[in-house]
């Protein structure tokens, strides 16, 4: 009877130990380089690069071996710089930051075992500018793709997934003059698969 019990036991461990986790939950850090796309817009202003900073967390749900939805919660601080001319005294700049609130959902596509392509829109909510840049408010909805790398450690993800976002390509707001924040950047992150 102990002999059956004990390789009862060994089965359901080795089972377990095989099955893929289906739910992944994480915590990422990224940084970006911004730029404003005025969309074509006409006048003596633009806007120069700078950079921003990205802290979120992740809900994957892992629909098959090679496809999952991801969602989650992230925030972002975006370092803006306006530059315009002004007649007899050239050009001004005014420097600030746009914060945002994201809600993205991605559809990500493992492949060779290591890499993966997210790609999907995002809901964005403008948490207040401390600034005075001229960039209209920023909720709406946006798009992001990237290609990323991950490594198991056990139950322990850890990754690294470079990126490409738009945010605001539809506006929950109309503005006479439409620009949207960009960025291209690289998060990182540790996950636990469960």
């Amino acid at each position: 009877m102990k002999i059956n019990l004990i390789l009862l036991t060994l089965v359901l461990i080795s089972i377990q130990a095989h099955s893929q986790s289906k739910n992944s939950i994480s915590l990422y850090y990224g940084v970006a380089g911004n730029h404003v796309n005025i969309h074509g817009d006409i006048g003596d202003y633009g806007y120069r690069s700078k950079s921003g900073t990205i802290t979120g967390f992740g809900y994957t749900r892992n629909l098959n071996s090679s496809f999952a939805l991801e969602t989650g919660l992230q925030y972002s601080s975006n370092k803006l710089i306006q530059s315009f001319i002004v007649p007899d005294r050239g050009e001004i700049l005014s420097p600030g930051r746009a914060k945002l609130i994201t809600v993205p959902i991605y559809g990500k596509y493992t492949f060779l075992k290591y890499l993966y392509v997210n790609a999907g829109l995002l809901v964005d909510f403008d948490f207040g500018a401390d600034n005075d840049t001229g960039i209209n408010d920023q909720k709406g909805i946006g798009a992001e793709i990237g290609v990323g790398g991950k490594y198991d450690f056990g139950p322990v993800t850890v990754f690294i997934n470079p990126f490409l976002l738009e945010h605001r390509l539809i506006g929950f707001k109309n503005y006479g003059r439409t620009n949207s924040i960009e960025n291209a950047g690289v998060k990182f992150g540790v996950g636990y698969n469960f």
